[in-house]
């Protein structure tokens, strides 16, 4: 646009020079000769060719310098891009020039590179596409996308591809730029695996908060069950230290919760009768996470002994790992009293049934050998003997059911 401008300038300038200046020339004298005003008309014409000349001449030197700097600009933008870039023939694809950032990456000579078509640096596999591609109309600059490319130690590497229409030395080309993207893509895939990382760990999160939370719920309307049953629980954790008990416990044992969490069971309700054994046993089966049931005597804060049910059940989660131990307690005193009154009962029974056995039949025996013997006494000396004998038989038993009777009345009262 400015060197159109200066050429209507001069143009202008030169046509009214030479109207204006025939005209002056014409009007100086009009009694000069002819051939005066000729010579006169010709120098005016030659000074008006040779300085439009010169300007002209100026100002197309200006331009050229312009236009040859403008191209040294060009060429050292091309050569010392950062980035790969060549120029390669639209009908050949051969390449044309290259520049050294191309070279490096590549690891081809200059002169190697132009040896060498757009085909040598791309896989086979990758050959039909660029056919397709190429037969496309892109527009004069086109954004080509992803590729695969090939350097000289054969690795393959993907690059972006962005290329424009040129004419270069009068031959229909295209230049070229070309970024690696093996970084990009690797931070790419980096960030999607990081991603998906987050993903997993997020759903597995809300899976486990969800799972959490109904378990939580589940907790609570169990703790609201054990809570109004009559049997003592208790929750202990794996140092067998309790983390919770119910309302029945407290009420039964006198232990506040807030004196028996933090503590161990056999720390609040062991005692003097305790079995050891049992206890060793029920320690054991802590240790190995297993079930254990058993009776064994416990003590109440006031120091009264009880009997009770115990039976200890370990808790797993979903994946096998152990979470705590369920205790739940059935109080078994007066069962266990009554089976003592009833061995008590059984003793006692077994000692008359066997005086029945033994003691009784004894006397009787010796009552029914008397009897015989008195019918066949023929004096009165072996009667009176037989009488007195019977006698004593008489008292012995009369003794033995009194025992009897006795220990029947002890049975009776234990009964009661």
């Amino acid at each position: 646009m400015k060197s159109n401008k200066i050429y209507i300038v001069i143009f202008l300038v030169v046509f009214v020079w030479a109207s204006g200046s025939d005209l002056l020339i014409s009007l100086f004298d009009k009694h000069a000769p002819l051939l005066l005003l000729n010579v006169i008309r010709g120098l005016n014409n030659c000074l008006l060719f040779g300085i439009t000349a010169l300007v002209l001449y100026r100002h197309i030197r200006r331009q050229d310098n312009q236009l040859k700097t403008s191209e040294v600009q060009y060429r050292n933008l091309f050569e010392t891009n950062p980035n790969p870039m060549w120029i390669f023939h639209s009908e050949t694809y051969a390449f044309i020039a290259v520049n050294d950032a191309a070279v490096a990456k590549y690891g081809y000579s200059r002169e190697e590179f132009l040896h060498l078509t757009i085909w040598d640096i791309r896989p086979a596999e990758d050959n039909e596409l660029l056919k397709e591609t190429l037969k496309l109309r892109s527009p004069k600059t086109r954004d080509a996308g992803i590729w695969r490319h090939i350097k000289k130690s054969g690795e393959i590497f993907p690059v972006a591809i962005v290329s424009h229409d040129v004419l270069f030395d009068q031959q229909p080309c295209k230049m070229v730029m070309v970024t690696d993207m093996t970084g990009t893509i690797r931070n790419e895939e980096k960030l999607r695996d990081a991603y998906e990382k987050e993903k997993a760990l997020y759903d597995e999160l809300s899976t486990n908060y969800n799972r959490l939370e109904k378990v939580e719920h589940e907790g609570r309307q169990m703790a609201q069950v054990m809570d109004k049953i009559n049997n003592l629980v208790l929750i202990t954790g794996a140092d067998d230290q309790i983390t919770w008990c119910n309302q029945a416990f407290s009420q039964f044992t006198g232990f506040a919760p807030e004196e028996a969490i933090g503590k161990t069971p056999g720390e609040l309700l062991s005692g003097q009768e305790t079995d050891a054994e049992i206890v060793i046993r029920l320690r054991q089966a802590i240790r190995d996470r297993q079930f254990f049931e058993e009776e064994i005597i416990s003590y109440k804060k006031n120091g009264e002994a009880y009997w009770t049910q115990l039976s200890i059940s370990p808790i797993f989660d979903e994946t096998g790992a152990f979470r705590f131990f369920v205790s739940v307690e059935s109080v078994i005193t007066e069962r266990k009293e009554k089976e003592q009154k009833i061995g008590a009962q059984h003793a006692i029974l077994q000692e008359i049934a066997w005086t029945n056995s033994h003691e009784l039949r004894r006397p009787v025996s010796n009552l029914l050998g008397l009897i015989s013997i008195l019918k066949d006494a023929t004096s009165e000396k072996e009667q009176q003997e037989c009488l007195e004998l019977l006698a004593n038989c008489a008292s012995e038993l009369d003794q033995i059911v009194r025992e009897t009777n006795q220990k029947a009345e002890r049975l009776e009262l234990k009964a009661s």
